[in-house]
């Protein structure tokens, strides 16, 4: 329970369900609701469910703040299963986990939603669910739903624009990379996209969510950082044949301004953007196929 005493934010004495953390200008009666019933907040907003799936449900909410309405995405966590709650007595929850990520992402200026509350249960507590408040990003949707709606855009204009993202994306995990940062489930759902039409050109944004998969490493061998950075990338590319139509072009600027990103001091002097491409075509190759003899969909 050491590490939960470092945290990011101001800490409440623990409640009847156990103890939050919260931005400083979270207003007190916030405070007390989420420290005695956090799933108040939860069940009160579940017609807009933003995610659902066997351990986790995701609504957007709102947090009344003295001089605005903060939109969050609320989510809820549950162990996976009898072993994991057993862990979670014994080390820091998972949602802990992902609110102290967060906090790390955005202060090495790695693009994600701002963590504004974070309620874990006491150690005594039978019920193991945490809950955890984020800031919810305007104006974005994630990297399915963004090619899905440009595939049905003319073909000139679908490919400006996916290359215009692709350079966007090609950046954000190129910096994430340059500072040791993992995401092991790396794929379009976990990736929003924020894209304005401004007289023809297509300023873009893009963030990087779902804190689970996250890992920061300490400086590691050249070896073992071009295997994490491949796998990474292998993931994005099978969750990318979701949408057939992106080509070859489109993917080409999102491995060069990785590349450029991420710095060639970062890679070995035989590992130029050309053997990068052909790694991650290969690993990529691999999952997908392993996919579909499962039968599963490749997102």
């Amino acid at each position: 329970m050491g590490r939960e005493n470092q945290h990011p934010g101001q800490q409440l004495p623990r409640g009847r369900y156990g103890r939050a953390v919260v931005a400083p200008d979270v207003p007190q009666p916030q405070i007390e609701a989420l420290c005695r019933d956090p799933a108040e907040l939860l069940w009160g907003n579940i017609g807009r469910p933003v995610k659902i799936d066997r351990t986790s449900l995701m609504v957007r909410a709102d947090l009344a703040l003295p001089e605005r309405t903060l939109h969050v995405a609320y989510k809820r966590y549950l162990p996976r299963n009898g072993w994991k709650t057993l862990c979670s007595l014994l080390r820091p929850s998972e949602v802990w986990r992902d609110w102290t990520t967060a906090h790390e992402l955005v202060a090495r200026g790695i693009p994600t939603a701002t963590p504004v509350a974070v309620v874990t249960p006491s150690w005594c507590q039978l019920d193991r669910r945490g809950y955890l408040a984020t800031e919810w990003i305007k104006s974005t949707e994630n990297l399915h739903m963004f090619a899905w709606r440009l595939a049905e855009l003319p073909v000139g204009q679908r490919l400006r624009r996916a290359a215009v993202c692709a350079e966007s994306l090609g950046r954000l995990i190129g910096k994430m990379h340059a500072q040791h940062i993992s995401h092991r489930d790396l794929k379009g759902s976990n990736l929003l996209v924020k894209q304005d039409d401004v007289a023809g050109s297509w300023p873009t944004e893009t963030y990087i969510v779902d804190m689970k998969g996250v890992r920061v490493f300490g400086r590691r061998t050249v070896r073992r950082a071009v295997a994490r950075r491949v796998s990474d990338l292998a993931r994005l590319a099978a969750s990318i044949e979701a949408h057939p139509w992106v080509s070859f072009t489109v993917r080409l600027r999102f491995i060069r301004a990785y590349h450029v990103e991420l710095g060639r001091v970062e890679l070995n002097s035989h590992l130029t953007w050309k053997h990068l491409w052909q790694a991650v075509a290969g690993r990529s190759r691999q999952l997908v196929e392993k996919k579909r003899r499962r039968g599963k969909p490749v997102l």
